[in-house]
């Protein structure tokens, strides 16, 4: 559940975000039309659902620590105590808002990325491990694979971790996912190959200069993870005033 919440994409999230936005809007026209206590409860309803800013909030006082988060709950309650529900229905239905459509730019962006990486991949098919005597090919899981690992590339298949070709006679790729070249690209013996790029025609044998992890693809992937995982200079400024405020 928590995990669904998280995700923009998710059924619930959007469903969440569909009734918090009704409630809102009901909380208005009635509030002009009806008056009395349904404007106030539909407006509950709204700070209830706001599960995105909640959530941010608890996380920065168990943390204890004072965020923009932490600031916006206490408009919340603040307003609420002093009656002024639908402005804390407000300030509820825009922070949650904002937070889905940021949520839902990041997945955005990670799924056009995951496009250039490996995806589907998972193993590589082996003919020498470090060098050593050559086999008949076993599969390997790209994870496992080491510096000096032989293996056999086809055609329709993606280069499992960064090396160089030991053995091939008509050779082409296509690095569009990594050059954003729109044609393939002839390879012959001794020239490097990345990651990610996808054989086109020909059949190859790949000496492994780089494990996964530290291949093009490993890179890429890692620094994905890290611009997700990390705030940016703007947000801690941001934070850094509202503990001084």
């Amino acid at each position: 559940l928590f995990a669904e919440l998280q995700n923009a994409e998710s059924s619930l999230c959007r469903i969440l975000l569909l009734v918090q936005g009704v409630a809102f809007a009901l909380a208005l026209l009635t509030q002009q039309v009806l008056g009395g206590i349904v404007p106030d409860m539909l407006s509950l309803v709204t700070v209830l659902l706001a599960h995105s800013l909640l959530r941010r909030a608890c996380t920065s006082m168990m943390a204890k620590r004072i965020s923009m988060h932490v600031l916006m709950f206490l408009v919340l309650v603040g307003a609420i105590y002093l009656g002024q529900v639908t402005e804390a229905a407000t300030v509820a239905f825009l922070v949650n808002a904002s937070e889905w459509i940021v949520g839902k730019s990041q997945v955005a962006v990670e799924k056009e990325l995951g496009k250039s990486l490996v995806g589907t991949s998972s193993h590589a098919t082996l003919l020498s491990t470090g060098g050593g005597p050559r086999s008949s090919g076993t599969p390997i899981r790209i994870e496992d694979l080491r510096p000096k690992d032989v293996v056999l590339l086809k055609s329709g298949s993606t280069v499992p971790t960064d090396g160089r070709i030991l053995k091939a006679d008509t050779f082409t790729v296509n690095e569009s996912s990594v050059t954003g070249e729109a044609l393939p690209v002839d390879k012959s013996v001794g020239e490097k190959l990345l990651s990610g790029t996808v054989v086109v025609a020909g059949v190859a044998e790949m000496e492994c200069t780089a494990p996964a992890a530290e291949s093009f693809q490993g890179k890429l992937q890692a620094a994905v993870e890290d611009a997700r995982n990390s705030r940016s200079e703007m947000e801690e400024l941001v934070n850094r005033f509202a503990e001084i405020y």
